[in-house]
């Protein structure tokens, strides 16, 4: 090779070492905000287990949904608190315009030749007053009732379930979601690195372009082949950093932070889980599955409103104790306590009751339904993520060997460049192929750990 190209590498071998320092800059954590002018914004540090468990603390909808628990927990205390006696209390007062006056008429005893009439005159017994008070205290104690507020207390009871399984449905997609947009936000920042590298080589190669055609080596055409080539690649850089922005913004909403909060994602240790048969997994799904499970507690609801719904045929029976006070009127007595009973009985209705009851049989009939086609359901989705996984294991034994011979090819290079055998150009090249593979490779274990999660979320073991 002549001198002059030897010197020329030796010449951009510190250069290369400098532009390989974003090789090297793969192991570290991964940055989603860029450093602003003057002062850098300092990054969180996150590793994957603490941002899902921030997510799981800090997560808006997780929060509403947990609040839907303690909300239908008491909506069971209240039905609960209806199996015991109520009491109240009414007081009613008021001004009356006419006066209930009681007078003994003259002559009212008759009229006597000795005495004249008895009495003699009009003789008022009673003057009436105008204000007029009255006072109620009452307690009731359902009786009949009882079996339905027991009934409604089961089904609220049944709504605490649900809303716990739909807690434990919000948490799996949180924890999904959080896994999805950190490993994508590690796989943009390799690409990043990825478009970087192209960039450089690309304009490498314009410079190499640019000189030859001074050189008269080369055509025009060609140096504008390179320009192109550079403005396609910073038009994929640019690509790659919104991405990376948007990733990022997503993540942090769904951690419940601001989302122009940087991050320093430390990129975690991917060890690969090994498979049970299929067989334990689709066994499992049965009985342990979220689907089912919800498909279940609602089947479990259903029935009880219909036993709800037959319970109102029974007539409403209840105790009762009232004290009354009355003010005002001499004619009623100032206190009295009155103990028996109420009975409320809806004798016909026309079928609205029996119209209740089919309504709630067809309820019941469609959760029966509901809940074996969800099984049916489970054990196919069981079925696909099995594959799925077996699949993402093949992709990634592909990719890692895919990672490890560009590795080694971009040894090779580099040796060569150094004996001056090879232009920096090729080196860089080479570089952005072996990000790209290392890209690869993460979203290759990305979706290996996705289609595990899922299959042991379809079969309950998440």
């Amino acid at each position: 090779m002549p001198t002059s190209r030897n010197a020329a590498s030796r010449c951009w071998l510190l250069a290369l070492l400098a532009a390989s320092g974003l090789q090297s800059a793969l192991a570290q954590p991964t940055t989603s905000a860029p450093v602003a002018a003057g002062r850098p914004a300092p990054a969180r540090p996150l590793s994957l287990d603490d941002a899902v468990q921030l997510a799981l603390t800090q997560n808006r909808q997780l929060s509403i949904a947990r609040e839907q628990v303690s909300e239908n927990q008491y909506k069971v205390a209240e039905l609960h608190a209806r199996n015991f006696p109520k009491l109240s209390a009414l007081a009613v007062g008021g001004y009356n315009s006419h006066t209930l006056d009681i007078t003994i008429p003259r002559g009212a005893m008759g009229v006597y030749p000795a005495t004249g009439p008895i009495p003699g005159a009009d003789v008022p017994v009673y003057q009436g007053s105008h204000t007029l008070v009255t006072g109620t205290v009452q307690a009731v104690q359902p009786l009949t009732q009882l079996l339905k507020i027991r009934t409604g207390e089961q089904v609220a009871r049944q709504d605490v379930a649900l809303a716990r399984t739909q807690v434990r449905q919000a948490e799996w997609q949180v924890r999904q979601g959080v896994e999805k947009l950190y490993y994508g936000l590690l796989i943009a920042g390799r690409q990043r690195q990825q478009a970087e590298l192209s960039l450089q080589a690309a304009r490498r190669q314009r410079y190499d372009a640019e000189s030859a055609r001074l050189a008269g080596k080369a055509l025009p055409a060609q140096v504008a082949a390179a320009e192109a080539n550079v403005a396609d690649q910073e038009q994929k850089l640019l690509a790659v950093q919104n991405q990376q922005a948007d990733y990022a913004a997503d993540l942090n909403q769904l951690l419940g932070q601001p989302l122009d909060t940087p991050l320093a994602l430390a990129p975690p240790e991917l060890a690969e889980t090994p498979a049970l048969p299929l067989a334990a997994y689709l066994a499992h799904a049965d009985t342990a599955s979220l689907d089912t499970r919800q498909a279940a507690q609602t089947r479990a609801k259903a029935a009880l409103g219909v036993k709800a719904a037959r319970q109102q045929y029974l007539p409403d029976v209840a105790l009762t104790a009232n004290y009354l006070r009355v003010q005002g009127s001499l004619l009623l007595p100032q206190n009295s306590v009155l103990v028996g009973g109420i009975l409320n009985w809806t004798l016909y209705d026309f079928g609205e009751r029996r119209a209740v009851v089919r309504q709630r049989e067809s309820q019941q009939k469609q959760a029966e339904a509901n809940e074996q086609h969800t099984r049916e359901q489970v054990s196919a989705e069981v079925q696909k993520a099995y594959r799925q996984l077996q699949q993402a294991a093949a992709l990634t034994a592909a990719a890692q060997k895919a990672a490890d011979l560009r590795a080694a090819e971009l040894k090779i290079k580099r040796d060569a460049l150094a004996a001056g055998k090879v232009l920096p150009t090729e080196v860089l090249s080479t570089e952005a192929t072996q990000a790209k593979a290392q890209a690869d490779l993460l979203a290759a274990q990305l979706n290996y750990r996705l289609a595990l999660t899922q299959l042991q979320h379809a079969s309950g073991q998440f």
